[in-house]
């Protein structure tokens, strides 16, 4: 695999960035140990019983901050929002606020990486790490800002009856003084760990969700290893890229980019025909998987390839055609030829595929179905991140279970379509 040179300048370094640059940490990745035996060890925590008016206090400014390494991207809508800040009101919100205290957890490290973990933080004076309710102090925190309002309604609270009107008094600051006192002095539990692990922070996020609907790509965020850490930078550094042309930002709020990104790397390393499944994900994911030697190239070449394909993207509003591009360069560079006319290549790759947008041709992607291409786009399964490959480059077969059809069977136009490249082994990178 041909390695990309990239310079990268930061403003300021990440909490999983103090490992150095991608080079830096490649070369970790490939001397770190393996562990073979799992363990287990206990982490030690503290309850304490507060009012929200103590957590707020404890929450203004920059005291308490999520690491993302244990949260999906801030999803609440302004309902969900109302909802909760109505059910501290009422008394029916009883889960613990899960915090890590980094002062206390940097006194208690063994281990150097856990040391600059925490000193980190400690170092941008945060007190303590939000594991497991981002979304309820962004709620607060914005009720308190006025942002928002409670639910409209009638609230029977300390023998009284009051009426909340939207838009009149349901914001914080017009609140009624009975509901904003029953607020402000509604009862919470934190549990404070004072003693734990990086790995047992990460560990205590994914046991305290299970049982609650977090997807695939949420749990896997939560994992220690340089792939996650590398797809978890790369997601945001490109997410102006992704979302909204190509991810919705709902879909972006539940890890969605990130897990294109890793299924993206995952085509990039292994080829358009390898099946992306929850378990070649969990797979890539793992701690000792090989691909952690190798994501630090991937990602040098999509920091690259988003530069070049950023002037395009409304012309090409599949994100599985990134797929196909994507593959269709790696190919060509495992072959010594690298792409020279950028502009050239999107401008035709647009070309050809809005020609195929306006076919209305049927391809079989199974012995009892047919799909146009626009059809194909729907997808990253291999076959039809094959087919698609076909019908764009004009040339090559399709196989279909052990019947083969030459692409002529397929192909909607009467030209043949190529994608022209310089031969020139000099070049290493996209410019």
């Amino acid at each position: 695999i041909r390695i990309f040179t990239l310079i990268m300048t930061t403003t300021k370094i990440s909490p999983t960035k103090k490992g150095g640059n991608r080079a830096q940490r490649r070369a970790k990745s490939r001397s770190k140990k393996k562990a073979f035996i799992k363990t287990y060890a206990s982490l030690i925590s503290n309850t304490k019983n507060s009012s929200v008016a103590r957590l707020i206090e404890l929450i203004t400014g920059e005291k308490v901050e999520a690491d993302l390494n244990f949260q999906s991207r801030t999803r609440w809508s302004l309902e969900d929002m109302q909802s909760y800040i109505t059910s501290l009101i009422i008394g029916m919100a009883p889960s613990k606020f899960i915090f890590a205290a980094t002062a206390s957890c940097l006194a208690a490290s063994q281990n150097g990486k856990d040391k600059d973990y925490y000193q980190w933080w400690v170092g941008e004076q945060v007190d303590y790490l939000n594991i497991d309710s981002n979304n309820r102090i962004n709620s607060i925190r914005k009720f308190v800002n006025n942002e928002f309002g409670i639910e409209p309604g009638i609230y029977l609270v300390n023998g009284q009856s009051i009426t909340v009107e939207a838009g009149v008094n349901d914001t914080f600051d017009k609140l009624d003084s009975v509901l904003k006192m029953t607020f402000l002095n509604a009862k919470v539990t934190l549990e404070v760990i004072l003693s734990a692990t990086r790995k047992q922070l990460s560990e205590q996020f994914i046991r305290m969700n299970q049982g609650i609907y977090l997807n695939g790509p949420e749990k896997r965020n939560a994992v220690i290893s340089p792939f996650s850490d590398e797809i978890r930078e790369l997601t945001t550094d490109h997410m102006s890229l992704l979302c909204p042309q190509y991810i919705s930002e709902k879909e972006a709020s539940r890890r969605k980019a990130d897990d294109f990104l890793a299924g993206l790397c995952l085509l990039y390393q292994y080829g358009h025909q390898y099946k992306i499944t929850e378990k070649s994900l969990w797979s890539a994911y793992d701690e000792k998987s090989t691909i952690n030697e190798t994501i630090f190239t991937f990602c040098d070449f999509f920091d690259n390839f988003a530069k070049a394909v950023k002037p395009y993207v409304g012309i090409l509003p599949n994100k599985n055609s990134i797929i196909d591009m994507v593959c269709i360069i790696k190919d060509m560079e495992d072959q010594g030829r690298f792409l020279q006319d950028k502009k050239g290549f999107f401008t035709e790759f647009s070309r050809v595929h809005a020609l195929l947008l306006n076919d209305k041709k049927f391809h079989p992607v199974s012995d009892d179905k047919v799909v146009t291409y626009q059809g194909l786009l729907r997808s990253r399964e291999s076959k039809y991140n094959s087919l698609r490959r076909i019908l764009l480059e004009g040339g090559g077969e399709y196989q279909l279970g052990e019947k083969k059809s030459t692409t002529r069977d397929f192909y909607p136009t009467d030209k043949s379509v190529k994608f022209d490249y310089e031969q020139d082994r000099k070049s290493t990178r996209l410019n």
